[in-house]
């Protein structure tokens, strides 16, 4: 502190600021001003040691006010000058506005005073800036532990932090942490959880690296892991089907892995796999980690029956007949492989077991095949149809050896384009010849 631009005492408690008598021993009255300077920016003349690291306040009187004011080097702020002048002219005129201009220097001197001790005591103490931690900065670098790929958007947990830090697109994260020994965690969703021990004492970059969880034992809790491999060669086997004792059934992955969440107790495994014989096993499932199983599979042949190739007719096919076959429209089908597996003299005799169907055989060269018919007992006739085509001729014209297959329609099911005069009342039988059909 300095009083009319001198210092006539000494340090004071090791504050920063020199005085010459108690700051409550200089009567606000006698005060025009108090100007108080941060540390740095105080007046050339008023710089100190100790005030580098604190600053200056420097008190005007009234007496020195009148003259003084060039010496301080005061005269060189404009816009400081007008307002002193105001100051004095208050305190020379009017009782009133001596009052104020009392007042308004107390509240000056009060509030600079307080800056003042409040900056040496907490703000630039040397003793205190020693105690001051020192900061460290910490670069953590995140890779998958399989591949050395960057983790972009894992979670880095440091002790007293609030809130964790994460890693860019880079796998990398910086920080800075106080001088120390710390233990960070280090989680990503489907990897493992790492822990790691810091000794912060100079700036460092430091790498984990961190597993996937298909690859550790351990890992969410209350789950259970089965690894299907086969039993001679360990290899992985994807697509087996694993189903838990009355719970869902899932399919193993590539890597023959299959994951069962919130489960404990004991537990009963089915493992099925075509090529390999069915295994089940019953397994304890701990509560409070990750239970894994490793179940291998025994080669065992399976016979399968054998593959049945048809080979379709282009002219069937152009005709509908194999679209109508698989959209189950038709509603009596006579096959090759039936007249083949039952040999007929007449062809009539086939259609004798066709249900619905009743032939009717005058003579040799007069049988009729009958449908229901609406309102008559005995049943209706039956058109015939050759190749797509109607026909005049007895059914029994046609050798059985010359047919590849039958359809059987009557009533509305009849097809719309084989509703002749005839049919619209009882139904067809449409013949279709291996020699038209091939």
């Amino acid at each position: 502190m300095f009083l009319d631009g001198r210092r006539p005492g000494n340090d004071v408690a090791g504050l920063g600021f020199v005085v010459g008598l108690n700051i409550d021993d200089t009567p606000a009255e006698d005060v025009e001003l108090a100007e108080f300077h941060e540390p740095g920016r105080a007046p050339a003349r008023f710089v100190m040691p100790s005030a580098d690291n604190c600053g200056a306040l420097l008190l005007w009187s009234g007496e020195r006010a009148g003259r003084g004011w060039s010496g301080s080097g005061r005269s060189r702020q404009p816009g400081d000058r007008t307002h002193n002048r105001r100051l004095r002219t208050m305190s020379r005129h009017s009782p009133q506005r001596a009052r104020r201009s009392a007042w308004s220097r107390r509240r000056i001197f009060f509030l600079a005073s307080a800056g003042l001790v409040f900056a040496g005591l907490f703000g630039h103490d040397p003793a205190l800036r020693a105690q001051e931690p020192t900061m460290v900065r910490v670069t953590v670098q995140m890779r998958d532990a399989e591949s050395r790929a960057p983790l972009m958007g894992a979670l880095v947990r440091v002790p007293g932090q609030p809130r964790p830090y994460i890693t860019g697109v880079d796998g990398q994260v910086a920080f800075e942490l106080p001088a120390g020994k710390y233990v960070i965690t280090a989680r990503k969703g489907g990897y493992s959880t790492l822990t790691h021990e810091l000794d912060v004492s100079r700036p460092e970059e430091v790498a984990l690296r961190l597993r996937r969880l298909e690859e550790v034992e351990a890992g969410l809790p209350a789950t259970l892991l089965v690894r299907v491999r086969e039993a001679q060669s360990g290899r992985p086997v994807e697509g087996a089907a694993v189903s838990l004792a009355g719970g869902e059934t899932r399919i193993a992955d590539k890597r023959g892995n299959v994951r069962f969440a919130t489960l404990s107790g004991e537990a009963r495994i089915n493992v099925e796999m075509i090529g390999y014989a069915n295994r089940t096993e019953p397994v304890s499932v701990h509560s409070d980690g990750t239970t894994v199983v490793d179940l291998a599979l025994a080669v065992d042949a399976v016979v399968l029956p054998p593959i049945e190739v048809e080979v379709r007719s282009r002219h069937l096919l152009a005709n509908g007949v194999y679209r109508r076959i698989d959209s189950g429209q038709v509603m009596r089908l006579l096959t090759r492989k039936q007249l083949e597996e039952f040999p007929v003299s007449f062809l009539s005799d086939a259609f004798a077991n066709v249900p619905g169907v009743r032939v009717d055989r005058q003579n040799l060269g007069d049988t009729k095949l009958l449908g229901p018919g609406r309102g008559n007992p005995d049943g209706c006739e039956l058109t015939v149809y050759v190749d797509g085509m109607p026909t005049e001729m007895n059914i029994d014209a046609f050798s059985p050896e010359m047919v590849e297959l039958a359809e059987v329609y009557w009533g509305l099911r009849t097809p719309i384009q084989y509703r002749g005069v005839n049919a619209s009342n009882c139904g067809v039988v449409l013949l279709w010849t291996r020699r038209g059909g091939g």
